[in-house]
């Protein structure tokens, strides 16, 4: 009976945490000030050769669960944000996988993955004067990710 109780309650903040992350992308999604762009899976779907830009999301759009992206560059907007998703972190269950500092830019890509095998990438991106957030959801693999930017 407590086995049952334990496993309740490890779902149950499974999906607190995921509603948590919802809300905070909701949050700056609805701003004025922020640029946001959800897209669904069934949109995905829709969509099995897009490519755009030298960017391929067709090959394997039908993999992925969604894509959220926020961006901003408001400087009080963007120190909320940095706030908001700084729980993105080891301590959280997110591995780094690659973190790159170029003239005044950083970029950091995070890896998480649940027991089901879905995984959460997030890109955070900032600059002075910018900061984004790129989350992709789904089934798919680093090396996948890595696939979607053709290499020209």
């Amino acid at each position: 009976m407590k086995r049952t109780y334990i496993i309740t309650l490890l779902f149950s903040l499974c999906s607190l945490f995921m509603y948590a992350q919802d809300s905070r992308f909701d949050k700056f999604a609805d701003m004025e000030e922020v640029t946001s762009v959800y897209i669904s899976k069934a949109m995905l779907s829709l969509m099995p050769d897009m490519q755009t830009e030298g960017v391929n999301i067709g090959s394997i759009a039908s993999k992925l669960d969604n894509i959220r992206i926020l961006s901003c560059d408001k400087p009080a907007i963007i120190d909320k944000m940095k706030k908001e998703f700084a729980f993105i972190n080891s301590k959280n269950g997110y591995e780094e996988l690659m973190r790159i500092k170029d003239k005044g830019e950083e970029t950091t890509i995070y890896l998480k993955q649940d027991k089901n095998k879905k995984k959460e990438f997030v890109l955070m991106t900032g600059e002075k004067n910018e900061f984004t957030v790129i989350i992709i959801t789904g089934d798919l693999t680093l090396k996948e990710i890595q696939g979607i930017v053709n290499k020209e």
